[in-house]
């Protein structure tokens, strides 16, 4: 790749990346690799949700997108943790309890407290969001390119219209009032219900210099805002150089081994829109499918790309598998802490299952033929484009017999579609690295 070497850049990434998801930072990874072949002087910042993981995974300094964040995930409490004395939290609450009961006595009181209270927080927190916009102009003094780094970042999913798409426009606003120059990369759009959103999220976008997404869907949504200049180059993940174990043409042998890669969808613990009964049906659709592949005799590898969620998930399968001998020799789960874990392990199976996004890439990426269960039209567009239509399945509607055939069809046709997903994968790794060409060519002057 063609380097650009003049006055050193120091670029801020953009991003969702910092939490237990191993496709975003399989993205983060992806951006910084790959502005750094174009840059190899560029200084890299983290601009993300959780600074402290961000720059103990990938190594680079890092800011917090928002005011109040969890400072670090990675930290669970132990039982030789210190539990907070009883007596103590007792009288605390029975003290407030006490106090709130006897104001409230005094209707014209309460009510007063109350809406000096609530005045008293207003101004409390203007006053704090203040300051953090001259402390994000401060940064962005100092950085002279922005990039919204993939992932499906236009959303209002978590947290609403004040939460990410609010946090988006400001610091392109900002960014703007500086002179940093903004580009949004392969990014792709989830669901965004709130009109504030929509604004919000179309004013940070024509606020950029440059503007790529990652799907035809993302980008025709995108150009019904009224966006001009946008275009379609693919995720980022693609141009990930991890190492060059692709998966040969040749047919696999039996017993296969085969990934199932789950989602936590609908599961009340931590799905963004809680619905157990959806929850409840996938898991059992799934665990009749992977008892029918060990009646067959196959080998069954649980991988999770999202650590925190998916690995619930596993256990819900596995716990409603029929009783079988020697089924321990036929399940693995093998240790997955980064990115580079699941990648590796999905790239050590014949086949793959994948309900994640980045599960279905990273399969492509090696030449590994999947079956997607998809929640989202993404899915669909990157199978279609690979020429793998025919292996997608709607997530609320699948059942295993679906899985039945579509496996037995993976098993005859296996070399054609390692022909059809190496040409393919070959092409988007051209394109994402062709994006980072001119993503660096930005700020020359």
């Amino acid at each position: 790749m063609d380097t650009v070497n003049e006055t050193p850049l120091t670029i801020g990434i953009f991003g969702t990346y910092g939490f237990g998801n191993m496709g975003d930072a399989m993205v983060a990874d992806a951006t910084i690799a790959g502005l750094k072949r174009c840059r190899p002087n560029a200084h890299i910042i983290g601009i993300c949700q959780q600074p402290v993981n961000v720059h103990k995974r990938h190594g680079i300094d890092a800011i917090s997108i928002f005011r109040k964040y969890i400072q670090n995930t990675d930290y669970t409490p132990t039982n030789s943790d210190p539990p907070t004395p009883r007596l103590f939290q007792f009288t605390i609450a029975s003290l407030r309890d006490r106090v709130i009961v006897t104001i409230k006595s005094f209707p014209i009181l309460f009510k007063t407290l109350k809406a000096l209270a609530f005045t008293a927080h207003f101004l409390f927190n203007l006053l704090q969001e203040t300051y953090f916009c001259l402390t994000i102009f401060k940064h962005l003094r100092k950085i002279d390119l922005l990039v919204i780094a993939g992932s499906g970042q236009l959303n209002d999913e978590w947290g609403g219209a004040w939460r990410y798409p609010f946090a988006l426009f400001r610091w392109c606003l900002i960014a703007r009032l500086t002179g940093c120059k903004i580009a949004f990369m392969s990014v792709g759009a989830g669901a965004i219900t709130h009109k504030a959103s929509r604004l919000f999220c179309t004013w940070a976008i024509k606020l950029a210099h440059y503007k790529s997404f990652r799907d035809a869907n993302t980008l025709e949504k995108i150009i019904g805002w009224g966006v001009i200049g946008a275009q379609w180059v693919p995720d980022m993940a693609f141009s990930v150089q991890i190492d060059e174990r692709v998966k040969a043409l040749a047919v696999s042998t039996s017993p296969a081994a085969v990934c199932i890669n789950p989602i936590s969808f609908g599961d009340p613990r931590s799905w963004c829109t809680p619905n157990a009964a959806a929850y409840n049906r996938y898991t059992h659709e799934l665990a009749l499918f992977c008892d029918w592949l060990l009646e067959q005799g196959h080998n069954l590898h649980f991988i999770p790309n999202n650590i925190d969620m998916d690995n619930p998930t596993i256990d819900d399968i596995i716990t409603q598998l029929h009783p079988r001998e020697n089924i321990a020799e036929k399940l693995f789960r093998p240790k997955t802490e980064t990115y580079r874990d699941v990648y590796h392990n999905i790239g050590n199976v014949d086949f793959v299952f994948a309900s994640r996004f980045h599960g279905v890439v990273f399969a492509l990426m090696q030449n590994i033929p999947v079956v997607a269960l998809a929640h989202h039209y993404k899915y669909a567009e990157l199978l279609k484009e690979m020429e793998q239509e025919k292996y997608g399945l709607n997530i609320n509607t699948f059942t295993a017999n679906h899985l039945k055939a579509l496996f037995l069809q993976l098993q005859l046709s296996e070399t054609e579609n390692k022909t059809a997903i190496r040409e393919n994968v070959k092409h988007y790794r051209d394109l994402t690295e062709d994006q980072f060409r001119c993503i660096s060519r930005l700020c020359i002057s």
